[in-house]
């Protein structure tokens, strides 16, 4: 399987907001989809990149935070 990347722009919040509903272990670590753009926010300090990521036939498969 072929992956791509790209920055994660605002557009993309409703899929990460998915991701999260359907994790309540994410959800009770992280953040839920409510809080999602100040969760986002704070983690400005460590200088990275949030990804999104889709597979060959344009289905987003995942969001990651690169350093």
């Amino acid at each position: 399987m072929k992956l791509s990347s790209r920055e994660l722009q605002s557009r993309d919040l409703p899929f990460f907001q998915e991701l999260i509903a359907a994790s309540p272990e994410w959800q009770g670590e992280e953040c839920v989809s409510d809080d999602l753009e100040t969760y986002l926010l704070s983690y400005t300090m460590y200088n990275g990149q949030w990804r999104i990521w889709w597979d060959e036939f344009g289905n987003n498969v995942g969001i990651s935070f690169i350093v």
